[in-house]
C-alpha cells in the first residue's frame, strides 16, 4: 500500500465519522422538536373557556378549596 493511498484511507474515514456526527446532533435535534411539538399539542392541563377548574388557597374558606367558573 502506498502512503497516498493511507493518507486517503484515513481523509475517507474522517469524513465518515464527521458525517456521522452530523446525522447524529440532526437526530437529536429532531427528536427535541418532535418531543417539544407533542408536549405542547397533546398537553391537557390547559383551560379553556367554559372549563370548571378548581384552585386550593391556603386559610381561604373551610378546607381552602374554591371552584369557579372561567
Amino acid at each position: 500500500m502506498k502512503k497516498s493511498e493511507k493518507i486517503k484511507g484515513k481523509e475517507a474515514a474522517a469524513a465518515l465519522r464527521k458525517k456521522r456526527v452530523l446525522y447524529g446532533i440532526i437526530a437529536v435535534a429532531g427528536i427535541i422538536i418532535i418531543a417539544t411539538v407533542w408536549f405542547v399539542a397533546f398537553n391537557p392541563v390547559v383551560a379553556k373557556v367554559g372549563d370548571t377548574v378548581d384552585f386550593f388557597i391556603p386559610g381561604r374558606l373551610i378546607m381552602g378549596l374554591c371552584s369557579t367558573q372561567t
